[in-house]
């Protein structure tokens, strides 16, 4: 339906440190069509090979956006990026992410939320 307007968003729920301002971007990205070319697509890849964000333009053909995908997989973004430049939807990659499936990855959230207080602990005192 080429009546749409703006992108659409798609959030990977396991990935709690994706941050809002990777949000916007990857929108207003997503709704940048100019007469030359149409948007592009953001995707922020996960470090197990899948993604914990997806921002894809209206142009998107949401039959063709989730085709032949490997989900689960070590090739999760690959194919997805695969289905949106078979669009002729250019892709821009975000950043890496780091999602959560499975206990260990748990204990590296802690360990990165650790080090981000401590480094914020640090800017606070040197202001």
């Amino acid at each position: 339906n080429q009546s749409r307007v703006g992108g659409v968003v798609f959030l990977g729920m396991d990935a709690p440190m994706l941050s809002l301002e990777d949000i916007i971007a990857g929108l207003l990205d997503a709704d940048t069509t100019t007469l030359a070319s149409s948007s592009p697509a953001m995707l922020c890849p996960a470090d197990d090979g899948g993604y914990g964000m997806l921002c894809v333009p209206p142009n998107a053909d949401p039959s063709k956006t989730f085709c032949n995908m490997y989900w689960s997989h070590s090739l999760t973004a690959v194919s997805q990026i695969k289905a949106l430049t078979d669009q002729n939807i250019m892709v821009k990659i975000g950043k890496m992410m780091h999602d959560i499936d499975d206990p260990s990855d748990i204990k590296a959230l802690c360990n990165r939320l650790e080090e981000s207080n401590s480094d914020q602990g640090e800017k606070n005192l040197n202001a």
